[in-house]
């Protein structure tokens, strides 16, 4: 072969490689921007209704306690895919279901028992109890809420009443003598605070509180409180949204391991990227509405039943009360 005929089938070869690589450059970019489009417009890869994202958020006590499936926290978080909105509802444990009779709080628990699906079991029954669906679940222990607090940098609480319990249990310490000495004192006063992952747990954890913040309604109105103080916290982090991205989602990373969900990380990436996409489009700034429904509310009724022989309170849902949760977010 002389030289002038192998140069010429050489150049053929890096002609028709270049041509192969611009192809296969050209066809990725195609793919991704159909990704984009369904991720970022469409929203295809997202469960929603009319356009809201529903998840049920359940926060569960201490993997070692007696009633470790029994949630006391119970949130809607409602997220809107085509503005920085999100709706945070927070339901009462203490909620009657007359269908199971049961309380909302046992759920989760009765899921377990029910279903080997039971995320999606516990989704439908309280979907068919706020009377929204429900497109996914997460389930949180607060166990794991200190690593998710202290890798923030602490989260801002706004105390609302303040309380001292003097029967706080100090871990480790739970037998020793004279019995005094398994407890300490913690207080907390009224108004903004910011707690680290170790106090918020104290926060949320302690049970003799003199007075009204001693009762069990009184923990979970604590609970709550911290979760929405989390989720506000991540969803107005605009140094994640603008300036380390990246950070963010290695904190995401980070947590994903901790939270209980039926929600893929493939719905996870999609989420947020499309309801990040809204947040910068606004500046950074998320619009979060809360709404907490406790005893005192028009739409529920405090009640004391008799529950496998014994007297209990429970809140009985009125009418109006699916009605006021599908105008909290907006899907009447």
């Amino acid at each position: 072969m002389d030289l002038r005929r192998w140069l010429i089938q050489v150049g053929s070869w890096l002609i028709f490689g270049l041509f192969g690589l611009i192809i296969t450059l050209i066809l990725m970019v195609l793919i991704g921007m159909y990704s984009w489009y369904h991720i970022m417009v469409k929203g295809s890869y997202i469960k929603n209704d009319l356009g809201r994202v529903n998840v049920l958020v359940l926060g569960k006590g201490d993997k070692d306690h007696q009633a470790a499936d029994l949630t006391d926290t119970i949130m809607l978080v409602s997220i809107n895919l085509f503005a920085p909105k999100v709706t945070m509802i927070s339901l009462p444990r203490d909620l009657w279901d007359k269908k199971l009779e049961a309380k909302i709080n046992s759920f989760y628990y009765w899921g377990k028992q029910k279903s080997p699906d039971y995320l999606d079991w516990t989704k439908k029954q309280m979907g068919r109890v706020v009377g929204v669906p429900i497109d996914y679940a997460m389930v949180v222990d607060f166990n794991d809420l200190e690593k998710i607090i202290d890798d923030l940098g602490g989260v801002w609480v706004r105390v609302e009443k303040g309380f001292d319990d003097y029967l706080y249990p100090i871990k480790g310490k739970e037998n020793v003598y004279p019995i005094s000495e398994r407890y300490e004192h913690v207080s907390f006063k009224a108004g903004w605070q910011k707690m680290s992952g170790q106090r918020a747990l104290v926060f949320v954890r302690s049970r003799h509180a003199q007075g009204d913040e001693g009762s069990d309604f009184a923990r979970a109105r604590r609970q709550q409180l911290l979760i929405r103080s989390i989720v506000n916290q991540v969803l107005n982090n605009r140094e994640v949204y603008f300036k380390r991205p990246q950070k963010g989602f290695e904190l995401l990373m980070g947590w994903w391991g901790l939270v209980e969900t039926d929600m893929s990380l493939k719905d996870l990436i999609g989420l947020g990227t499309k309801f990040g996409w809204q947040v910068m489009k606004n500046g950074g700034k998320v619009k979060i509405r809360t709404v907490a429904f406790d005893k005192d509310s028009p739409q529920l009724e405090a009640e004391k039943i008799d529950v496998f022989g014994e007297r209990v309170w429970v809140l009985q849902i009125k009418e109006g009360f699916q009605e006021k949760i599908r105008q909290e977010i907006g899907n009447k």
